[in-house]
């Protein structure tokens, strides 16, 4: 018999698709849009050891529990007003254009500091899980963020692409950079 790692909760916890992305708006959850390619959890935890004189390895009890400054990076499809001001220039302005522009969304300048309002709220990736009776979903919980990185990108026959990378932040020192909620029963509502 070959080894496997399967076992009956296999079939109930096994996470599927790309998920989604949400953010709290006027304290109400709401989708950010489409994705293509899904979208990638990256905690990166640093960690510092007690070095102490005459140990050559690491002993258990010298290691500090890690600081972490997560990302979730994927691909978004969209690029609307509100992910242009909202996301990707954080605490920018949007204004009425000339004719035929639409809205003109312009950056914070350089040197002013963010504020609270300028983050996002509730970042959470939502995953589906196959469980199809009670725990349906999984989440990765940014309480703040911010969009560090990103890149708009186009090319023939296919569609462009706004490449984004949200970075946790603390929202002030008593509240978790990030959380898992690995069973979760309903979508937020936050």
């Amino acid at each position: 018999m070959p080894l496997t790692g399967f076992a009956a909760s296999t079939i109930t916890n096994a996470l599927t698709g790309a998920g989604v992305l949400y953010h709290s708006v006027a304290g109400v959850a709401t989708l950010l849009g489409a994705s293509r390619g899904g979208f990638t959890l990256e905690p990166n935890p640093s960690f510092r050891t007690l070095k102490v004189d005459g140990v050559r390895e690491e002993v258990v009890g010298q290691r500090e529990a890690p600081t972490y400054s997560p990302m979730i990076k994927g691909k978004l499809l969209i690029l609307t007003d509100t992910v242009a001001q909202r996301f990707l220039l954080p605490g920018g302005t949007s204004a009425a254009g000339a004719t035929g522009e639409g809205n003109v969304i312009t950056p914070k300048a350089a040197g002013l500091m963010l504020v609270d309002g300028d983050y996002v709220t509730n970042l959470r990736w939502v995953i589906d899980k196959t469980d199809p009776a009670a725990v349906r979903y999984s989440e990765v919980h940014f309480p703040r963020a911010i969009c560090e990185q990103w890149s708009v990108s186009g090319t023939d026959e296919e569609y462009t692409v706004v490449d984004v990378s949200f970075r946790a932040v603390k929202a002030d020192l008593a509240t978790p950079i990030f959380n898992l909620k690995p069973a979760r029963t309903a979508l937020p509502t936050t």
